[in-house]
């Protein structure tokens, strides 16, 4: 009762506060109320640029309301990308959204745009394949022409998935680029971007033109998001390519917004690609240290989690520390693959059958390479393979299977082709130079 007089009051109010109008009324239990005004400091938030805040709000409202399930989609859809920090409250909101879609109250429409939305979530909780199978449910009943129509098609462009083969991937980016076209020009720098960094994944050139085009435009909030989002996933990608000073160029870029504008996951994940980055370049002092903090905060994202954890563990094999490293590798292997993680499974298993190789368990070695150069394989995307490549070579070579070995460096050798590619390239003639010393010719190997 007392909520109840003191929100009243405060309406009255010149400029009243609608975070503490959304309290009282939430503690007075009127729900129309409570949620007109939540819904307002969310918006007041997201507008002021403090997203975490607005999500936070929303994420609230949705754990704790009895709401209408048409309700609980379209609040959702005001939750930010990417502004939820904690792991936690992005799996509290895709319970509410499947108890939305279990209630059986929404429509053919409203279903769809639920789904949307909970596939959404799903991404941020690094639940990739459940994500893309409600995706591909929502996108047909999706409206024609619309942003999240578009979106969710450049989304199943995406081939972060371990069973979709690469040719649906790619359908799916050439439907979303043709359905963009009549996207109003405000969308147009985001799916732009999706759809760029999905090409890159891709081991598809054009996606380094598209990116190019993308102009960095830091005016609204949105824009400074999308912005941050884009030189992350670029540095991502740059380093995958092994063009380690654009990573880091984009690397720095995004780090520089996240931090200026208050976008924890996205520097989390800059943070992440560093880790990895500096691995690959050699810059290890402070490294492990780094790696831990990663790996130690319980919000971290599952696949930025692992890969610290992945660079923690091969600094343990340089240390000469195997049975450490093993162990750790192997989580890594099984908590990416379980996460269906498609594009990360290589590196740790690259890691993992190096060890396995080293002890003289070839076999192992050979199971341990295969279901992601299985995935290598059935998505066409040579790239990922720069590190597992070389190994799985040496271990049929090891196994005195050299044909067999010859034919897996032809197939690489075609799929680097005409990409400038410079670590994939290495690792080409890594693989050349040890077929040639299992075939004798030493002084070309």
């Amino acid at each position: 009762a007392l909520h109840e007089r003191a929100g009243t009051v405060l309406e009255g109010a010149p400029k009243p506060s609608a975070a503490r109008l959304a309290r009282h009324f939430e503690g007075a239990g009127l729900l129309e109320r409570w949620m007109t005004y939540a819904e307002r400091a969310a918006d007041e938030a997201a507008a002021g640029g403090d997203l975490e805040a607005a999500a936070v709000v929303l994420q609230d409202l949705l754990r704790s309301a009895d709401l209408p399930p048409a309700d609980v989609a379209r609040l959702a859809a005001k939750i930010p990308p990417g502004a939820l920090t904690d792991t936690s409250r992005v799996r509290d909101v895709a319970r509410t959204l499947e108890s939305a879609l279990a209630s059986g109250a929404l429509d053919a429409g409203q279903a769809a745009r639920t789904r949307y939305e909970l596939a959404l979530m799903l991404s941020g909780a690094d639940a990739l394949d459940e994500s893309r199978r409600v995706m591909e449910l929502a996108v047909p009943d999706l409206p024609e022409g619309s942003w999240e129509r578009v979106r969710g098609m450049a989304s199943l462009g995406w081939p972060r998935t371990s069973d979709c083969p690469g040719r649906v991937h790619r359908e799916w980016l050439r439907r979303a680029a043709e359905a963009a076209r009549s996207l109003p020009a405000i969308h147009q720098p985001e799916i732009t971007e999706k759809i760029a960094v999905a090409l890159l994944l891709l081991d598809e050139p054009d996606g380094w033109e598209l990116a190019a085009g993308i102009p960095d435009e830091i005016a609204t909030a949105a824009q400074r998001r999308n912005t941050a989002h884009r030189h992350a996933n670029l540095a991502e990608v740059a380093m995958r390519w092994g063009r380690y000073a654009q990573a880091r160029r984009h690397a720095a870029t995004a780090l520089e917004l996240a931090e200026r504008y208050g976008y924890p996951k996205y520097r989390e994940t800059v943070l992440a690609t560093l880790v990895q980055l500096d691995w690959f370049t050699g810059a290890w002092d402070g490294l492990t240290d780094r790696a831990d903090e990663l790996t130690g905060n319980e919000e971290t994202l599952p696949l930025n989690r692992e890969q610290a954890r992945l660079v923690a563990g091969l600094l343990l094999m340089a240390d000469g520390r195997q049975d450490e490293a093993e162990s750790l590798q192997a989580t890594v292997y099984a908590q990416v693959r379980d996460a269906g993680g498609a594009d990360f499974m290589a590196q740790p298993a690259a890691a993992l059958a190096r060890m396995h190789l080293a002890a003289g368990r070839v076999d192992e070695a050979l199971r341990v390479a295969r279901e992601p150069l299985d995935v290598v394989v059935n998505k066409e995307t040579w790239l990922w393979a720069t590190e597992l490549v070389p190994v799985h070579v040496d271990a049929l070579v090891t196994a005195g299977r050299i044909a067999d070995a010859a034919d897996l460096v032809t197939a690489f050798g075609g799929g680097v082709r005409g990409r400038d590619a410079p670590a994939p390239r290495a690792a080409l003639s890594l693989c050349r130079g040890i077929l040639c010393a299992a075939r004798g010719e030493h002084a070309r190997a």
